[in-house]
């Protein structure tokens, strides 16, 4: 294959996280004989799990508000605007930072999602086989921690884009007064 650990899409994708765990647990060297029980791998990596949903979810309530805040003020008159100090260009500017925000929020979805079905994939015909299991949830936490990764950039260059809109026109208006006149 082409791309073993691509992004959402690679066979061997999740790998890493593995390798970590099991280093974590002192058994990542290759000349190490010990291994890590499954039960361990296994409570790592729902762990993990928890970890980026409720991170997620934070980010998703944060993205909430402000959307619903930006729509509120693009929805104004230009009269109610300008008494709250709104910059005139931010009704060109603010559609692609709700947008960022937008995108942001889309992503913290597909990391709260609620559809893994407790040890779903351990084999009945074997039992105590967890490898199966234990490399979805691997991959979940890949794909999990990339969505998280999108969606902290989304929110970050909305919040910049943001600051820039909200704080920047003063400070330029006088230095370009101060200059000019």
């Amino acid at each position: 294959m082409a791309c073993e650990k691509c992004p959402f899409f690679g066979s061997n994708r999740g790998a890493d996280v593995l390798i970590k765990i099991r280093g974590l647990h002192g058994a990542g060297a290759p000349d190490h004989g010990a291994s890590v029980p499954d039960k361990d791998i296994v409570d790592a990596l729902y762990n993990i799990l928890t970890i980026l949903d409720a991170k997620a979810a934070g980010m998703l309530t944060f993205n909430s508000l402000v959307t619903a805040i930006l729509a509120v003020i693009l929805s104004a008159t230009d009269e109610v605007k300008a008494s709250l100090g709104v910059p005139s260009f931010f009704t060109a500017v603010g559609p692609f930072d709700m947008l960022a925000f937008v995108l942001s929020s889309f992503f913290c979805l597909f990391i709260i999602q609620v559809k893994w079905k407790f040890f779903g994939q351990v084999s009945t015909e074997t039992p105590g086989d967890f490898g199966k299991e234990i490399r979805l949830l691997a991959e979940a936490v890949d794909d999990r921690t990339r969505c998280f990764w999108l969606s902290r950039y989304f929110t970050l260059g909305g919040m910049l884009l943001l600051l820039l809109c909200w704080l920047l026109p003063g400070p330029i208006r006088s230095v370009v007064v101060s200059l000019v006149g």
